[in-house]
């Protein structure tokens, strides 16, 4: 009876902290800075630090609750829980059967990867046409972040692209979404690594091993698939699933210098290259890692990471000389701006805003999930393995830390991408705990063939299900391939956008270069111009510092192309603020230095 007392005095306080923390938000109300870029949270006077403190709060109190409980109330001591942290030589499962339903796994990633349907949807004119418009003026002059201001990364933005177009010697649409597709296909690869990772850490015999192998990778692989553009889990992720990967490979032993650590640290900075918000999130989670081998004394592992994340650093500022003043000045700009740019209010967890119950869902789960992964420590959870605990604990840690996404952009499609690490954690608890259960129940201590032909049909009629494999296509795929990646531009295009393209390249054939003033981003490649400054991605251009800078830039320019199809539908969906609010100081200047116009549709050529 007193147990059950102090349980229900337990989750009622617990309940009262996540009131608190709710309270705590609604409170928090920073002033706007001097500085102010124009967007849904300067046109509200809303302070964009306010969402990060709030959130920050809302998990912090009640975690500062749960520990202060576990000290005071359960008299926990914090050698208990460190010494629970420390690690423990524990054997791995390395029944041979694992790998061979791992084989299997690679085996149809591979089938559905060479039947995917390729797809001639019409051009995203804002976000592949970013890619595409940069790719193409860096293959022009080989310039990197000195010639386009990068928003996400080099290598997604630039690099990807423009080694693709060189290796098949083609520059097509359609080669930059198989890219796309390719991504898919080694997250996939990766999640499948992950899965059997963690498999091999549980605490069950071989047969229910080999099923929580299954189960979890079925539930892996359907997080990502290649005909959608909101997965739980987008090839973006890939750096964050690697170092994940890593970390979880070298707690197999405290005494060994390990490989992994010099990844991780690879990983740590190069990401920078490859996605900025997804940067932040990993070296975050290397602190995490550092503070995990600095309790269990690790020192030389320490040393590793710190030299190797050193000289990386080191390397990449002799290799890109001039460019890597560019790339720190670009990415420091975009960590202040980007979510005063393109930011919306995130709603307060419980109330009746926009997105706001699937917001709260979500912070509910990584709440619940970093309660358990602390649980784990002040616990004794002896049918849990320590490389188990551990890897719950980073994966909770993730999902914390990659809130930060939806943060900066509280809309449907970043509040759903923000729900994938959560889904991978209580996947594993949840399936662990199943088959532990079932295992007590049933002793399974061994399987033979038979049993595991019981496991394949089930498996196979589960993919056909679940996936989208067509074998007569994967027979096929060379040549679907080269004719995909051969159609011309004009395929995936509107007729009235092929229409403007005939006329515009007409009107600009003498032009060196033509400068955007519209979110319409493809323009750029389309017609096969290089935007006349680096500012070629309208709607990130930003502070008053951006604006002026490419104001004194814009000299040599006699074309601008203003408004189109994505400025309709900005203003039409409220995405944000149309340009000529966002950017008073641009708009101004423009349209006194070039005051000819010419209408063509929805778009305007504004000359000299």
């Amino acid at each position: 009876m007193k147990i059950i007392r102090k349980s229900i005095y337990f989750f009622l306080s617990l309940g009262f902290t996540i009131c608190l923390g709710t309270f705590c938000w609604k409170l928090i109300n920073l002033p706007l800075s001097k500085n102010v870029i124009v967007g849904n949270y300067s046109l509200n006077n809303y302070n964009s630090l306010n969402d990060v403190l709030g959130y920050i709060a809302f998990i912090t109190l009640p975690i500062l609750f749960y520990v202060a409980w576990k000290f005071f109330v359960e008299k926990k001591t914090i050698e208990h829980f460190l010494l629970n942290i420390k690690f423990k030589n524990e054997n791995l499962n390395n029944d041979l059967k694992i790998y061979g339903f791992y084989l299997f796994f690679v085996f149809f990633i591979i089938i559905e990867f060479l039947s995917v349907q390729f797809s001639v949807n019409e051009i995203d004119l804002f976000h592949e046409g970013a890619r595409l418009s940069s790719a193409f003026k860096s293959k022009l002059d080989n310039s990197l972040w000195s010639g386009s201001y990068i928003s996400t990364g080099i290598i997604y933005e630039i690099l990807g692209p423009k080694y693709i177009w060189k290796i098949f010697n083609i520059e097509s649409i359609g080669l930059l979404r198989f890219l796309d597709i390719f991504f898919v296909l080694v997250t996939k690869f990766i999640l499948i690594l992950l899965s059997l990772e963690i498999s091999k850490s549980i605490n069950l015999n071989h047969f229910f091993n080999c099923i929580f192998f299954i189960c979890l990778t079925i539930i892996l692989l359907s997080l990502t698939n290649y005909n959608s553009n909101v997965d739980l889990i987008k090839f973006r992720e890939i750096p964050v699933l690697l170092t994940l990967l890593f970390f979880i490979k070298s707690l197999k032993s405290k005494k060994q210098l390990y490989t992994p650590f010099v990844f991780i640290s690879f990983l740590a900075v190069t990401t920078f290259f490859w996605s900025i918000d997804r940067a932040l999130v990993l070296n975050l989670f290397t602190i995490f890692i550092i503070i995990f081998l600095i309790i269990n004394k690790s020192y030389k592992n320490i040393i590793l990471i710190i030299l190797s994340y050193t000289f990386f650093c080191i390397f990449f500022y002799f290799y890109l000389k001039e460019e890597f003043l560019f790339f720190t000045s670009n990415t420091i700009t975009i960590f202040k701006e980007m979510s005063e740019i393109n930011g919306f209010i995130h709603p307060i967890p419980f109330s009746d805003g926009a997105n706001s119950s699937r917001s709260t869902k979500t912070i509910l789960l990584i709440l619940i999930s970093l309660l358990i992964s602390l649980s784990f420590f002040f616990d004794e959870k002896r049918n849990l393995s320590h490389r188990f605990k551990i890897s719950l604990t980073s994966i909770s840690l993730l999902s914390f830390l990659s809130y930060i996404y939806a943060l900066g952009r509280t809309d449907y499609t970043h509040l759903k991408q923000v729900f994938g690490f959560p889904i991978i954690f209580f996947s594993c608890y949840l399936l662990f705990y199943l088959f532990h259960f079932v295992h007590h129940k049933n002793k399974f201590e061994t399987y033979n063939n038979k049993k595991f032909l019981i496991l394949l049909i089930p498996l196979i009629t589960v993919f056909h299900l679940n996936f989208n494999i067509d074998y007569l296509k994967t027979l096929n795929f060379k040549s679907r391939f080269n004719k995909y990646i051969e159609l011309a531009d004009n395929e995936f295009l509107s007729k009235k956008d092929n229409e403007f393209i005939n006329q515009a390249s007409f009107l600009i054939k003498d032009e060196k270069c033509i400068q955007l003033y519209s979110n319409d981003a493809a323009l750029l490649y389309l017609l096969k111009k290089p935007n006349c400054t680096k500012y070629y991605f309208t709607w990130i251009i930003g502070s008053k510092k951006n604006q002026t800078d490419l104001i004194n830039k814009l000299d040599n320019t006699n074309f601008i192309i203003a408004g189109g199809v994505i400025d309709k539908k900005m203003k039409l969906h409220k995405w944000g603020p149309s340009l000529d609010v966002k950017y008073p100081l641009l708009t101004d200047y423009i349209y006194k230095n070039f005051n000819k116009e010419l209408i063509i549709d929805d778009r305007k050529f504004l000359f000299k």
